[in-house]
């Protein structure tokens, strides 16, 4: 990325420790930050950038909503934070694994693959749980 340049970003699992903080730097380096953000996550992380980020609900298990929200914002960098792990010693079960870790990142590659993005980083250690 040219430092010099705004870009329009998008973030997956941005409610969560990573996500936030690549929200904050890229909403406090200029950038245009768009973010999904699940019926039921929790937004206490994400309550000081209001107003400065554009907040999308979407879940990546929704495919035509996914796709609707990536065509609209139409993102130069996608940062993937968006995982089913273990949180609070507590496990997610297999199916949720599989489905967040491996049919999200599935239905995310398949949401950008019509847009002329710049770049994409995924949070591997966060995939793999």
């Amino acid at each position: 990325m040219n430092e010099s340049e705004s870009y329009r970003i998008l973030i997956t699992g941005a409610t969560g420790f990573v996500g936030s903080h690549l929200a904050r730097e890229f909403a406090q380096g200029g950038h245009d930050v768009h973010i999904l953000v699940r019926e039921q996550s929790s937004d206490w992380r994400m309550r000081y950038l209001v107003g400065r980020i554009a907040a999308h609900r979407c879940d990546l298990l929704d495919l035509p909503a996914l796709t609707n929200v990536v065509e609209k914002v139409r993102p130069d960098f996608i940062f993937h934070c968006a995982n089913a792990g273990v949180y609070g010693g507590v496990a997610a079960s297999d199916e949720r694994l599989l489905a967040v870790n491996v049919a999200g990142l599935i239905h995310l590659f398949a949401a950008v693959r019509q847009i002329p993005y710049k770049g994409a980083a995924p949070a591997i250690n966060d995939l793999l749980g």
